[in-house]
């Protein structure tokens, strides 16, 4: 594992660098994680890859993932590796992941981790909206998903309608290839606002052909 020595307010700071066409971005360094998520990354060549977190057992990572971002580096793009993780199992406070491939290290990092108490919450329901998010003019809805363990965006509106019909929403159809939420707005056709629903489900984008943000729309028709 290779470090670069960094400057940082009089003092000397340690940090990963890329070696070996491979690095392990999830968790990254530094990052502030809850709920349920993923430990990934991608590695041009490997072999058996796992990761241990604070010392403990290895934990097996599931590689060849496609990652087509990842072609100009390794020539081709079945390079990804993933494992889904609930963060709370390893309680409040700082740790440490370490990836390895056929027992030598090849990436790490140092992350915080932040619990409601509960390894697993359940029962619980609640949502709140943050004005003026992601730009000013802006709201975003977020709904506890007991699934994600974490709270998840449910929908969001801005000053005009964008008239996109749940199209394009300009991301260019890129994914990341990771876990995203799929909104489904489910509404009626009386126009009288007697209901309007919002479900979200995360969902993964290499399982279909959706783009991350999509929302479909569903017309229930009239209650009678």
């Amino acid at each position: 594992m290779v470090f670069l020595l960094s400057l940082v307010s009089g003092l000397v700071v340690l940090a990963p660098v890329l070696t070996n066409g491979a690095t392990l971005e999830n968790p990254g360094y530094g990052a502030k994680l809850s709920g349920i998520g993923l430990i990934s990354g991608w590695k041009c060549e490997g072999g058996s890859l796992t990761v241990r977190l604070n010392g403990g057992s290895p934990i097996s990572l599931v590689y060849g993932g496609p990652r087509g971002d990842t072609a100009g580096v390794c020539g081709d793009s079945n390079n990804g590796f993933a494992i889904a993780f609930n963060w709370a199992l390893l309680g409040d406070g700082t740790h440490t992941a370490v990836a390895y491939d056929n027992g030598v290290e090849f990436a790490r990092s140092v992350f915080t981790v932040t619990t409601l108490g509960e390894e697993f919450v359940r029962g619980a329901s609640g949502e709140c909206t943050i004005q003026d998010f992601p730009s000013a003019g802006e709201d975003a809805t977020f709904e506890w998903s007991q699934s994600a363990q974490n709270l998840v965006l449910s929908r969001s509106s801005g000053g005009e309608d964008n008239g996109s019909g749940g199209e394009d929403n300009g991301n260019g159809g890129e994914d990341n290839g990771g876990l995203h939420t799929l909104t489904w707005l489910i509404t009626d056709t009386c126009n009288d606002g007697r209901r309007v629903n919002f479900l979200s489900q995360p969902f993964c984008t290499e399982c279909c052909y959706l783009r991350n943000g999509s929302t479909i729309r569903l017309n229930l028709g009239c209650p009678r």
